[in-house]
Protein backbone atom coordinates (compact mmCIF):
# COMPACT_ATOMS: atom_id res chain seq x y z
CA UNK A 1 0.00 0.00 0.00
CA UNK A 2 1.36 3.54 -0.58
CA UNK A 3 -0.14 7.04 -0.11
CA UNK A 4 0.46 10.15 -2.43
CA UNK A 5 -0.90 13.41 -2.54
CA UNK A 6 -2.06 15.28 -5.65
CA UNK A 7 -2.83 18.83 -6.86
CA UNK A 8 -6.29 18.70 -9.12
CA UNK A 9 -6.77 18.08 -11.62
CA UNK A 10 -5.24 14.52 -10.92
CA UNK A 11 -5.51 13.21 -14.41
CA UNK A 12 -6.43 9.41 -13.00
CA UNK A 13 -9.48 8.37 -15.15
CA UNK A 14 -10.81 5.53 -12.81
CA UNK A 15 -13.07 2.65 -13.37
CA UNK A 16 -15.20 0.60 -11.23
CA UNK A 17 -13.21 -2.32 -9.94
CA UNK A 18 -15.12 -5.58 -10.61
CA UNK A 19 -15.70 -6.60 -6.82
CA UNK A 20 -16.47 -3.18 -5.76
CA UNK A 21 -14.68 0.17 -5.34
CA UNK A 22 -12.42 2.06 -7.98
CA UNK A 23 -8.96 1.19 -9.84
CA UNK A 24 -7.21 2.97 -12.24
CA UNK A 25 -7.92 2.78 -15.73
CA UNK A 26 -4.99 4.83 -17.20
CA UNK A 27 -3.40 8.07 -16.49
CA UNK A 28 -3.61 11.48 -18.57
CA UNK A 29 -0.73 11.92 -20.19
CA UNK A 30 1.39 14.60 -18.65
CA UNK A 31 -0.92 14.97 -16.12
CA UNK A 32 -0.63 15.13 -11.99
CA UNK A 33 -0.30 11.42 -11.21
CA UNK A 34 1.78 10.33 -14.58
CA UNK A 35 4.14 13.10 -13.48
CA UNK A 36 4.51 11.87 -9.85
CA UNK A 37 5.79 8.73 -11.30
CA UNK A 38 3.90 6.46 -7.95
CA UNK A 39 0.53 5.41 -9.53
CA UNK A 40 0.14 2.59 -12.36
CA UNK A 41 -2.81 1.29 -14.30
CA UNK A 42 -4.51 -1.40 -12.32
CA UNK A 43 -4.07 0.12 -9.27
CA UNK A 44 -6.79 0.19 -6.46
CA UNK A 45 -8.01 2.95 -4.84
CA UNK A 46 -7.84 1.93 -0.67
CA UNK A 47 -8.84 5.64 0.43
CA UNK A 48 -9.04 9.32 -0.03
CA UNK A 49 -9.54 12.79 1.58
CA UNK A 50 -13.08 13.94 1.57
CA UNK A 51 -14.96 17.18 3.09
CA UNK A 52 -17.89 17.44 4.62
CA UNK A 53 -19.59 20.30 6.58
CA UNK A 54 -21.44 20.00 9.84
CA UNK A 55 -22.67 22.61 12.39
CA UNK A 56 -20.98 25.76 10.37
CA UNK A 57 -17.70 23.86 10.34
CA UNK A 58 -16.23 21.34 7.85
CA UNK A 59 -13.81 18.60 8.28
CA UNK A 60 -11.25 17.01 5.74
CA UNK A 61 -10.83 13.29 6.51
CA UNK A 62 -8.83 9.95 5.06
CA UNK A 63 -11.79 7.87 4.11
CA UNK A 64 -11.95 4.07 3.72
CA UNK A 65 -13.17 3.68 0.09
CA UNK A 66 -12.18 0.09 -1.68
CA UNK A 67 -15.85 -0.73 -1.12
CA UNK A 68 -17.82 2.32 -2.37
CA UNK A 69 -19.26 2.49 -5.21
CA UNK A 70 -18.12 4.89 -8.04
CA UNK A 71 -20.29 7.89 -7.77
CA UNK A 72 -19.88 8.29 -3.85
CA UNK A 73 -15.89 8.13 -4.64
CA UNK A 74 -15.61 10.86 -7.52
CA UNK A 75 -17.92 12.62 -5.29
CA UNK A 76 -15.65 12.56 -2.15
CA UNK A 77 -12.18 13.01 -4.39
CA UNK A 78 -14.24 16.29 -5.79
CA UNK A 79 -14.85 17.64 -2.55
CA UNK A 80 -11.54 18.65 -1.95
CA UNK A 81 -11.52 22.14 -2.23
CA UNK A 82 -9.21 24.52 -1.34
CA UNK A 83 -11.39 26.18 1.19
CA UNK A 84 -11.66 23.26 2.99
CA UNK A 85 -7.29 22.59 3.05
CA UNK A 86 -5.87 24.13 6.25
CA UNK A 87 -2.75 25.11 3.84
CA UNK A 88 -5.58 26.42 1.04
CA UNK A 89 -4.12 24.14 -1.39
CA UNK A 90 -6.32 22.03 -4.37
CA UNK A 91 -5.11 18.56 -3.58
CA UNK A 92 -5.93 15.50 -3.07
CA UNK A 93 -4.48 12.98 -0.61
CA UNK A 94 -4.91 9.20 -1.90
CA UNK A 95 -3.92 5.46 -0.80
CA UNK A 96 -3.68 2.95 -2.92
CA UNK A 97 -2.75 -0.92 -3.81
CA UNK A 98 -1.07 -2.26 -6.18
CA UNK A 99 -3.05 -5.37 -8.18
CA UNK A 100 -1.96 -8.70 -6.06
CA UNK A 101 -0.91 -7.13 -3.13
CA UNK A 102 -1.82 -9.45 -0.12
CA UNK A 103 -5.30 -9.34 1.46
CA UNK A 104 -4.17 -11.03 4.30
CA UNK A 105 -1.22 -10.35 6.61
CA UNK A 106 2.12 -11.82 6.11
CA UNK A 107 3.45 -12.58 9.68
CA UNK A 108 3.46 -10.00 12.62
CA UNK A 109 3.50 -6.66 10.72
CA UNK A 110 4.93 -5.78 14.53
CA UNK A 111 7.98 -8.22 14.11
CA UNK A 112 9.02 -8.38 10.68
CA UNK A 113 6.05 -9.17 9.01
CA UNK A 114 4.19 -7.09 6.15
CA UNK A 115 0.51 -5.78 6.87
CA UNK A 116 -1.90 -6.80 4.27
CA UNK A 117 -4.75 -4.67 2.38
CA UNK A 118 -7.85 -6.20 5.07
CA UNK A 119 -5.64 -5.19 8.29
CA UNK A 120 -5.02 -1.79 6.92
CA UNK A 121 -8.50 -1.21 5.59
CA UNK A 122 -9.92 -2.24 8.80
CA UNK A 123 -7.65 0.61 10.36
CA UNK A 124 -9.35 3.15 8.68
CA UNK A 125 -12.97 2.31 9.72
CA UNK A 126 -14.80 5.43 11.57
CA UNK A 127 -16.05 4.76 15.18
CA UNK A 128 -19.59 3.44 15.26
CA UNK A 129 -20.93 7.22 16.27
CA UNK A 130 -18.75 8.82 13.33
CA UNK A 131 -20.75 11.64 11.85
CA UNK A 132 -19.49 10.41 9.21
CA UNK A 133 -21.39 7.39 9.01
CA UNK A 134 -24.53 9.58 8.94
CA UNK A 135 -24.76 11.01 5.94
Amino acid sequence: CYEVKLKKPLGIAFEEGSDGGVVVQYLVEGGNAEQSGVISAGDALLATTACMGRDGTFERKVIPSRFLDFDTIMGAIGSNEPKFSKTRTNDVILQFARPGAPMENEGDPYDGGSRGVKDYLKSLEFPKDSPWLKR
